[in-house]
């Protein structure tokens, strides 16, 4: 077979390009950079492409790990580049720079190899920021570093109250904030020195400053206290009692705030430091955890009417209770009943409790005192009715008639009125009629018995006559034949037990933490 020059020229090309493809699989994997390439001020001469990815990648690290500063009203925070979403663009470029001269058709190389003669061949580094990367970062900040105003506020201490003042904030615009950063960083901060940008913020201002703490008072402006029998039979309502008073102990209200003592009472949970006492379960005394919180709230509702801060929620007891006179009671209950309060005056409200295990529970409630020192309050509670428990009774015929037992002692039904009266240098000037309340009279519980009383008789010897012997003889009724003294026996005499006398409960201590 005969080849002219046309198939010759052919085969020679397709001969060249089968060396080229097969030098560029080659140059891949072993092929070194040739004398005068550099990435940014990296040389790279006889690195394999392995080699100089680890050293771009640390010049890389060594840019964004860089920090940049953002000033947040007159705070400055320093944040790394990376963290912001400043990432290297164009990792090709190491492939780019290590091939250079080596690969491509002769006539490329040939001229890149001459350009080498005459000078360096610098690649750029290309960083670029990733605008998620840069909002999750910038959220991070405004979380940890952007600041709300924090209100003046109140320490009670040993010498009286010690004032923390307060403190202003910066509202940041997130979205100008991250537009801001944005342009910063793609743009300015490789050149910028300085390395600051400021966020677009707006100051907010504390509500409450030193100056209206230093109104607050060091003597109370209203004080109650209540008492509780101490035993192990009262320990777990006890410890609840005490464990309600830390929860209200210390609370700052400012102006305008309202506070749900249930709020600040919930769960009514073990977790949540509380134990198993009496309680009022619809309309029965039993046991539930957290009883005996309802003992606190109407302690402290007793001293804020003393402080005349506004209730502006309060509901009794279903039945009376032992430690507040009728109508002075403030029931708890999950869902219902609650005891809220408001600060209606011109400065912070501060509530102290203190509990004893002494047998007592006391609040102070501290505030800004506008009253004249002439002005005197006393309060009275009023029995409009009242209403003696019903007796229900249990007949049981496996007792004696005359045995009684009291099962359950009823409650005394009552409507009470509680009355504040103002008096001027002891003048009566004002009677002012605070709540009244109904408490529901609850049946008190007998079992009675029927059983009949077996009579005794006196049984008759028939065959023998009284203190006649067997053979005939007489034998003395107090001496037997061997001398030995002797009574007549007797019956024991046996009456019906009857149980002490119960009468109705009119106050019962009980926490009301379920009606």
């Amino acid at each position: 077979m005969k080849f002219n020059r046309k198939h010759i020229a052919c085969l020679f090309a397709m001969a060249s390009v089968f060396c080229v493809f097969s030098s560029k699989t080659y140059a891949n994997e072993s092929q070194k950079a040739l004398k005068g390439v550099y990435i940014e001020n990296i040389d790279i001469a006889n690195m394999t492409e392995a080699d100089a990815k680890r050293a771009v990648k640390s010049y890389v690290e060594s840019i964004s790990d860089q920090k940049v500063t953002l000033a947040i009203g007159s705070e400055k925070v320093s944040v790394q580049a990376s963290e912001l979403g400043y990432k290297w663009a164009n990792k090709e470029v190491v492939d780019d720079a290590v091939s250079y001269g080596q690969s491509g058709n002769i006539v490329a190389r040939y001229k890149a190899n001459k350009d080498l003669e005459h000078g360096n061949k610098v690649y750029s580094v290309e960083m670029e920021v990733k605008k998620n990367m840069l909002e999750s970062g910038l959220e991070k900040v405004i979380e940890e570093f952007g600041s709300t105003a924090k209100n003046a506020s109140l320490e009670l201490t040993d010498n009286g109250f010690k004032v923390i003042p307060e403190k202003n904030g910066y509202v940041i615009d997130k979205d100008e904030a991250s537009k801001v950063l944005y342009d910063y960083m793609k743009e300015d901060w490789a050149t910028d020195s300085v390395g600051l940008v400021k966020l677009p913020t707006t100051e907010e201002k504390a509500q409450v400053t030193s100056e209206d703490c230093e109104k607050v008072s060091d003597e109370p402006l209203g004080s109650y206290t209540t008492t509780f029998s101490v035993s192990t039979t009262t320990e777990n309502r006890n410890k609840n009692i005490e464990n309600g008073c830390k929860k209200l102990d210390g609370l700052v209200l400012y102006p305008g705030d309202e506070i749900s003592c249930n709020e600040m009472f919930l769960p009514f949970t073990a977790e949540n430091g509380y134990y198993e006492a009496g309680a009022f379960i619809n309309g029965e005394v039993s046991t539930d955890i957290g009883g005996g919180i309802c003992q606190v709230s109407t302690t402290l509702y007793n001293a804020l009417l003393r402080a005349e801060v506004e209730i502006t929620e309060r509901l009794n007891h279903s039945m009376t209770v032992n430690y507040v006179p009728l109508a002075a009671d403030a029931a708890i209950t999950g869902d219902y009943k609650d005891l809220k309060f408001k600060n209606d005056t011109d400065a912070p409200l501060y509530i102290e409790g203190i509990f004893s295990w002494g047998g007592s529970i006391k609040f102070n409630v501290y505030g800004h005192e506008t009253r004249p020192a002439n002005r005197t309050l006393e309060f009275e509670s009023e029995t409009v009715s009242k209403k003696e428990p019903e007796v229900k009774i249990t007949k049981d015929n496996t007792k004696p008639e005359g045995y009684e037992e009291i099962v359950t002692a009823g409650y005394t039904g009552y409507v009470a009125k509680l009355w504040k009266y103002v008096f001027i240098d002891g003048q009566l000037e004002d009677k002012i009629l605070i709540n009244t309340s109904t408490y529901k009279a609850t049946p008190t519980e007998k079992i009675v018995g029927t059983a009949k009383k077996e009579k005794t008789t006196k049984k008759k010897d028939e065959t023998k006559k009284d203190g006649e012997s067997s053979d005939g003889s007489q034998e003395s009724s107090s001496t037997k034949a061997n001398g030995e003294s002797t009574t007549p026996a007797q019956s024991e005499s046996t009456t019906p037990r009857q149980s002490e006398s119960t009468t109705p409960r009119q106050e019962q201590e009980g926490p009301g933490v379920i009606e």
